[in-house]
């Protein structure tokens, strides 16, 4: 059974807490720009149908750092530990998935050092060896898109990539194994949706599995979907980015509440699934477990009742 261990940061953008310790401008997807917020780094542990969020991470800009006279951390280093710190489940093949921003060869290393397979995103600026008659020694580097361009539609081949609510959708895909510049040997997977769309739809990933299959490393990459469906679930039901806590150990200590409270939904939701044979979402059990509050709430006023009580009494009791 294969474990994933996925990574990714989120922002939470905070409109009004110039006060807030921690503070800085990140990326937000969202917004598609820059704001003003804190960066939660986050690794996620998904095995057996189970998610197991593993404790949150601030990351401070250096400036920030520097102005509150603390050690500064890249995201590099924070996505790093959890890598060598995670337990994985007994008997299991443990897989980490990153985006573009954590390829970097320090993770990879880390990866291969405890045996795990991962898979990243590529940036922009990596360069794959292909070989060359003509060229010194027989090879030359090629940036990721000029290969790309080169790529004729016979190159690629329909894949369906799985989708956890039922039928997945069709990408198309074209894979080389090749020496990734300043990274490892690995399994370079090029993915189009269209065939014929433009070249900024284009997304590139790299995996340390040089032996799977097309479909295989296509599953594996629909997993990382689990993190960014934790950061909507989280943000939207549990108030992950709602808060006004000012100092950073306050605002981690929050996440940490936020992400246990997911756990335990997570833990209703994998057993209704069971129940009903369905697909069941965060939400739906968020929903369930207010409904059986509320039927205790109500069975409780009606003992209450029936034992003398007065609506007075019962309202001085709820209002404490």
């Amino acid at each position: 059974m294969t474990g994933y261990l996925i990574g990714d940061d989120s922002t939470c953008h905070k409109r009004r807490g110039r006060k807030m310790a921690g503070l800085g401008r990140h990326s937000s997807i969202t917004e598609r720009r820059a704001v003003v917020g804190r960066n939660l780094v986050q690794a996620l542990y998904v095995a057996a149908g189970r998610r197991c969020p593993l404790m949150p991470q601030l990351y401070r800009q250096k400036a920030s750092c520097d102005a509150a006279k603390q050690p500064f951390h890249s995201k590099v280093d924070l996505m790093e530990a959890p890598i060598r710190n995670v337990v994985p489940l007994s008997d299991t093949c443990t897989h980490v998935l990153l985006d573009a921003w954590y390829g970097a060869k320090r993770i990879w290393k880390a990866a291969r050092d405890r045996g795990f397979t991962i898979t990243t995103g590529l940036r922009a600026n990596r360069a794959i060896r292909v070989a060359e008659t003509e060229a010194d020694g027989g090879w030359r580097w090629v940036d990721r898109a000029s290969y790309a361009a080169g790529l004729s539609a016979a190159d690629y081949q329909a894949v369906v990539c799985p989708h956890q609510e039922g039928a997945g959708r069709t990408v198309w895909v074209h894979t080389v194994t090749a020496i990734v510049r300043n990274l490892y040997r690995a399994q370079v997977l090029i993915v189009r949706t269209t065939l014929d769309g433009p070249a900024n739809e284009v997304r590139f990933w790299a995996t340390s599995d040089v032996r799977a299959t097309v479909a295989a490393t296509i599953t594996h990459l629909a997993a990382h979907w689990d993190i960014e469906a934790l950061f909507a679930d989280t943000k939207d039901l549990l108030g992950l980015d709602h808060y006004q806590m000012m100092t950073t150990t306050a605002i981690v200590r929050f996440w940490t509440l936020a992400l246990a409270a997911y756990v335990y939904l997570d833990e209703e939701r994998a057993r209704l699934r069971q129940e009903r044979q369905r697909h069941v979402t965060i939400g739906d059990a968020q929903r369930e477990v207010q409904c059986v509050h509320w039927a205790h709430l109500i069975t409780w006023m009606q003992r209450q009742f029936c034992a003398g009580e007065t609506t007075a009494t019962l309202f001085r009791q709820l209002a404490a």
